[in-house]
């Protein structure tokens, strides 16, 4: 009898990890079964859970005496690069690419009328896509962060219902936000009612499309997503030499994008793997859940904020002789644009070599001692600094590519090439925090990142306001790119404490 027990403890802890380090890692796993000394004398006959754990070790090392092979040929290690790099790119890169999709048809050869949005609407339609990026990008922080720990732990059916729940409430969120903006905007007469109510509903249809794209992406293949924009994207350009005008090509191309992601949906989760368990799990206390996630929703809100805030700005100071309440200046907006297309590119590519270098701190770690821990400091500050020469390099080549063909290409005033410059300064310095912030959400040290980030915010706001309205609005800009040195500058400092303690960052982690 106590042999069969014994043999069915070792094929769980197999089934955990079957080629453990050592004997102390086979009492881990024993204990985080649930086992004590007292059940283990009793069920088993040994004295305590480290003499059960020494017997499986044995046992398991007779069993797998050596690790199988692994084939480290060049093109299967290119191979399992480029996979963990498209991983990691595309969770960053999804959300990039409507943003794109819209720069290259603003600025794309087809002179139609189709193509341009009348004045009128093309600003609550920028503020809508604002918006719903804000308040989205907060669910879409918790949906992936809740969701993966479910489908990591097996338990499908609780990150289905977890994410569904978190999908509900932000819709609801996002529905009551939506209406006060609508009364705010009808109150003060921001803009025409039928273009107040038109970009409402532009604003919740991307809310809801922002947030099932954070649920879809819990699950592989991650390609599925860009492949859906790309259809919505030849289905717009269709519309368009169809001669349908822009905004109506839009709201369809929304409309279908909307219903491939519901589609999607029903495929990836209704048809998906049972629990690992056949067992009814209950969702955690509301309270725990709102103090666990509420640091990554506040993180995702003010990321996106942070983006927008100098364009905000920039818009809300026009001149009131123009007629309207809120339109940015098109030489500002260009000039922004061409820095953020690079922000888009590169922050994805940020993602994968703050993925590299967390794996090779993680990997380094579990072999270091006292005598050695000082060189895996000094190795991690080289990989660190080198990442940031690497995206420095980056923003060098690509934003002097970008700027300069579209110098060839269109007329770009010296105001639209200084803005520009400016606005990758900005968005360098910006990617360098967002690392930080990577490497300290790696660490769980989420509150560091708050404190990092909401003053940055904050400076950009009130200080691009001001600039705007007291000298031109091209100087929020400037709001940006300070606002982007003191998050990065607070971060960097909380990051290099780390990284002199890598060991006990690890071990806190």
């Amino acid at each position: 009898m106590q042999q069969n027990k014994l043999l069915e403890i070792t094929k769980s802890v197999i089934s955990i990890n079957p080629y453990p380090l050592n004997y102390w890692e086979v009492t881990a796993i024993i204990e985080s079964l649930g086992y004590t000394d007292y059940i283990v004398q009793t069920e088993f006959g040994f004295p305590n859970v480290l003499a059960l754990a020494q017997n499986i070790y044995e046992l398991i090392d007779k069993e797998f005496p050596t690790k199988p092979k692994e084939n480290n040929s060049l093109f299967n290690i290119f191979y399992t690069e480029l996979q963990y790099f498209l991983e990691q790119f595309s969770h960053s890169f999804i959300y990039a690419i409507p943003w794109i999709a819209m720069f290259i048809f603003e600025h794309s050869d087809y002179n139609n009328k189709f193509l341009v949005l009348p004045p009128d609407l093309a600003a609550p339609l920028s503020l809508a896509l604002m918006m719903s990026l804000i308040i989205g990008g907060g669910f879409i922080q918790i949906i992936s962060r809740q969701g993966q720990i479910y489908i990591n732990l097996g338990e499908i059916e609780l990150a289905k219902k977890a994410c569904g729940q978190f999908v509900i409430i932000g819709l609801f969120i996002s529905i009551v936000i939506g209406f006060i903006g609508l009364l705010f905007g009808f109150y003060r007469s921001l803009f025409p009612d039928n273009y107040l109510i038109v970009s409402a509903i532009y604003y919740l249809i991307l809310s809801l499309i922002w947030m099932l794209c954070g649920v879809i992406s819990l699950k592989k293949p991650v390609w599925h997503i860009p492949l859906i924009f790309l259809l919505s994207g030849l289905l717009y350009v269709v519309l368009i030499y169809l001669r349908v005008s822009a905004f109506i090509g839009q709201i369809i191309a929304l409309i279908f994008s909307l219903s491939l992601i519901f589609g999607l949906l029903a495929v990836r989760f209704k048809f998906s793997l049972k629990n690992k368990d056949n067992i009814k799990m209950q969702m955690p206390r509301i309270a725990l859940l709102f103090y666990t996630l509420i640091p990554y929703f506040s993180y995702g809100v003010i990321y996106f904020s942070f983006l927008f805030a100098d364009r905000i700005s920039a818009g809300s100071a026009i001149s009131f002789s123009s007629g309207l309440n809120f339109a940015i200046n098109l030489e500002y907006k260009t000039g922004m644009d061409l820095a953020l297309l690079n922000f888009l590119v590169l922050i994805a590519i940020t993602e994968y070599m703050h993925y590299k270098f967390m794996h090779y701190w993680y990997k380094k770690t579990e072999i270091v001692s006292k005598d050695n821990i000082q060189d895996l400091s000094k190795n991690l500050y080289r990989y660190y600094f080198l990442i940031n020469i690497a995206i420095f390099s980056l923003y060098l080549i690509l934003g002097s590519m970008v700027i300069s063909y579209f110098s060839n290409k269109y007329i770009l005033t010296s105001k639209t090439i200084e803005v520009a410059i400016i606005g990758l300064v900005g968005y360098f310095i910006f990617t360098l925090g967002l690392l930080n912030s990577m490497i300290l959400f790696s660490l769980a040290r989420p509150i560091l990142v708050l404190k990092a980030i909401i003053p940055g915010f904050l400076i950009n706001l009130f200080l691009g306001y001001f600039f705007s309205h007291i000298f031109d609005s091209y100087y929020a800009s400037l709001g940006f790119v300070l606002g982007a040195c003191f998050f990065t500058i607070y971060s960097l400092k909380e990051v290099f404490s780390v990284l002199s303690y890598p060991d006990y960052a690890y071990y806190a982690s």
